[in-house]
């Protein structure tokens, strides 16, 4: 459980980061 919600904590910060990139 843990660790999925990592996971999905990391992909929603890396479309955050791509968005703020762009």
């Amino acid at each position: 459980m843990f660790l999925s919600i990592s996971y999905e904590y990391i992909l929603l910060w890396w479309v955050f980061f791509l968005f703020v990139n762009t």
